[in-house]
């Protein structure tokens, strides 16, 4: 049996990493995230997003667990992944997760409205309803740093403003 071919990074550019990376999550409307709750373990949700500006929004209820993590512990992480009908192996599906910092933005501030009317042209109406709702509260998670699994030995860090330096991750 064949061992994966490994694509270096002299072999790809940067550029056409970062694309490929655009291209995957660019597919979805929904994000799934990783938070830690008040005890500090891992908690699991999704929720939709958009993206703006180089940052990520949600828009969130109170009521959810991810909402209280989030406002407590505002490290969180992003992860998308290729859906497994288009994967030709599912060890190597292609994924990013990035690394945020989540910040509530008030209804006051001047871009509520701005980030409101941008989800809503995404998501729908159902943003109108809960654009009402006192209890949804909505976050700027931005990326501090990122990785992108191409496949097979084709793991990638992001870093630096933008996310635009890239390097390969090894394992030397």
């Amino acid at each position: 049996m064949n061992s994966p071919k490994q694509t270096t990074l002299e072999e790809m550019s940067a550029l056409e990493i970062l694309q490929e990376a655009e291209r995957l999550m660019a597919q979805f409307k929904t994000v799934q995230m990783a938070t830690l709750n008040s005890l500090g373990n891992p908690e699991a949700s999704y929720t939709p997003y958009i993206k703006h500006s180089g940052d990520y929004y949600i828009f969130v209820s109170r009521l959810a667990s991810h909402t209280n993590n989030i406002a407590q512990h505002p490290t969180l992480s992003l992860f998308f992944v290729q859906n497994e009908a288009e994967a030709k192996n599912l060890f190597a599906r292609k994924r990013m997760t990035l690394e945020c910092r989540g910040i509530a933005i008030e209804r006051e501030d001047s871009h509520w409205n701005e980030i409101l009317d941008l989800f809503q042209r995404k998501h729908g109406t159902t943003v109108e309803l809960l654009r009402t709702l006192p209890d949804f509260i909505l976050f700027k998670l931005s990326p501090m740093s990122a990785t992108f699994i191409k496949g097979f030995g084709q793991a990638f860090k992001l870093e630096g403003e933008g996310l635009r330096n890239v390097s390969q991750v090894t394992g030397k």
